[in-house]
């Protein structure tokens, strides 16, 4: 499979970094973790990009607001094969439609009850009802 770039998230709140102090200033300090803000949508997705792929986190300039390009890269576009691919849309899917079933009504029979001179009707559901 050919590896692809594409932008996940833009514009997100970072809360925290993981920050190792040293002594000698003149060292690069690795940082291994940053909390960002986000909601639990985008967080499901870049746990799930984590976890089948790198994820990389590009800092901008605080009064940077524009929007980035979401076009995907590949290595052809790299190597000037072929242009920046069209950014990713996304696609509305359609829920099959639900299919309604009716009940129908029970099936009554009614009986009539005589007890010497007096009678009454009685209204009986019919079996597997």
């Amino acid at each position: 499979e050919e590896p692809i770039t594409l932008l996940l998230e833009q514009g997100l709140t970072v809360l925290g970094v993981d920050q190792q102090s040293s002594e000698k200033a003149d060292e690069p300090v690795v940082v291994n973790a940053v909390t960002l803000l986000v909601t639990p949508e985008i967080g499901k997705r870049l746990t799930l990009a984590q976890t089948v792929g790198d994820l990389t986190l590009l800092l901008r300039n605080e009064g940077d607001t524009t929007q980035a390009d979401a076009a995907v890269v590949t290595l052809a576009n790299l190597r000037g094969l072929e242009p920046v691919a069209e950014p990713l849309k996304p696609v509305a899917i359609q829920a099959p439609a639900r299919r309604v079933v009716r009940r129908t009504a029970p099936v009554t029979n009614t009986v009539e009850i005589v007890r010497g001179l007096d009678s009454e009707r009685q209204t009986v559901r019919g079996a597997g009802n």
